[in-house]
């Protein structure tokens, strides 16, 4: 049985990856940094900033998958949790495949082409420079002993519906202005016909993940299921959930009450992915807003009911 050592288990992509790999029998060590119970698997108490306490179960594991990030734009803590607490990991990787969970952020503000792995990195935050130097970290580390291969995950912009909102990030944000029924501001007719962003489901975001532990040889790769604009999105929400956001174009600043999305098209090539997995996620948008939608209610009435 295939022993996996995976970090940010709790999380909407992590609990969905621990529960792939339990059911495809893998022998499951999750690291969670508060103590409790995850179906399926054993749980170590740790925080990427003290991962050495957690030592002899990543020496022990046939794959490590690396989901933990402190997902803050501090410098302090990307240099401590992040940067130095992957780093040990990856000196304590002894066997099979280090799967590292980056982010497509890494290439900055893009063009209108579908961006491929070896577009330029174009660091904007603390965030993103954590990212990138993690990727580094990788691909300096040798290959040696019983070292299979590192791989780095680009994810899209994942649509997460846990019960956690702040996994949801940047989806949510969206929703929350449809619903109160905001104007999107985009800076020229091009934009608002063009501008948006790659995006994937979470359920296929970690089976992405499983997948990559079948990797043979080191690389960094983007993952996606699919594009939208962002009016697209925009609309799906007001079609789906009844809200009443509208869209406009003006070029001549920010206006205090509107919204204005990235002004770009972050389109994802995701060939390579496929042809070293085989695997290609292809997400449906309109399914995907009701999943979102539908945890949303979910939490609503868990909310209800605990004011009772």
């Amino acid at each position: 049985m295939p022993r996996v050592f995976v970090t940010g288990a709790t999380g909407n992509i992590g609990r969905e990856t621990v529960r792939l790999l339990t059911e495809e029998g893998h022998d499951v060590t999750a690291m969670v940094r508060r103590r409790t119970k995850i179906p399926g698997c054993k749980a170590v108490v740790a925080d990427l900033a003290d991962v050495g306490v957690v030592e002899r179960a990543v020496r022990g594991a046939d794959h490590i998958v690396h989901l933990a990030s402190p997902r803050a734009d501090l410098r302090e803590v990307v240099v401590v949790a992040d940067v130095l607490g992957t780093g040990r990991l990856l000196e304590m990787w002894q066997n099979g495949n280090f799967v590292y969970v980056s982010s497509s952020t890494i290439y900055g503000i893009p063009g209108t082409a579908p961006l491929t792995e070896s577009h330029p990195m174009d660091v904007l935050s603390w965030y993103d420079l954590g990212k990138v130097t993690n990727e580094y970290q990788l691909r300096l580390t040798p290959i040696v002993g019983s070292r299979r291969a590192w791989v780095s995950l680009r994810p899209a912009l994942v649509f997460t519906y846990g019960p956690r909102r702040r996994d949801r990030q940047f989806l949510d944000y969206i929703y929350l202005a449809c619903k109160e029924g905001r104007e999107f501001v985009f800076d020229s007719d091009e934009m608002l016909e063009t501008a948006g962003c790659a995006f994937i489901g979470v359920d296929e975001m970690a089976r992405a993940v499983v997948e990559a532990m079948s990797i043979e040889e080191p690389g960094a790769f983007n993952v996606a299921g699919g594009f939208c604009t962002w009016v697209e999105l925009i609309e799906t929400f007001n079609r789906l959930a009844g809200t009443q956001a509208t869209v406009s174009v003006s070029p001549d600043g920010e206006d205090d009450e509107s919204i204005r999305l990235p002004q770009s098209r972050t389109e994802l090539d995701t060939s390579a992915f496929e042809a070293a997995t085989g695997f290609y996620p292809r997400s449906d948008l309109e399914a995907l807003v009701e999943s979102f939608l539908e945890a949303e209610r979910n939490e609503g009435n868990s909310d209800s009911e605990a004011v009772r």
